[in-house]
C-alpha cells in the first residue's frame, strides 16, 4: 500500500486514445506534451474502489 508516486503518465498512441483517455477516467494533459496525460494515483484507487 505504499509506493513513491503520485500519478501515472501514460504517452498515448495517437489522438483517438487521447481523446478516450480524457473523456472515459480522470486523465488531464501533462504540460510536457500534448500526447502525455496524467492521472492521480488517488483517483486511480477511487476507480479501483468503485469497480468492486
Amino acid at each position: 500500500r505504499i509506493i513513491g508516486a503520485a500519478a501515472l503518465l501514460v504517452h498515448c498512441a495517437d489522438g483517438n486514445a487521447r481523446d478516450f483517455y480524457l473523456a472515459n477516467a480522470e486523465f488531464e494533459a501533462s504540460p510536457a506534451s500534448d500526447m502525455q496525460l496524467m492521472v492521480s494515483l488517488r483517483a486511480i484507487r477511487r476507480l479501483l474502489e468503485s469497480s468492486v
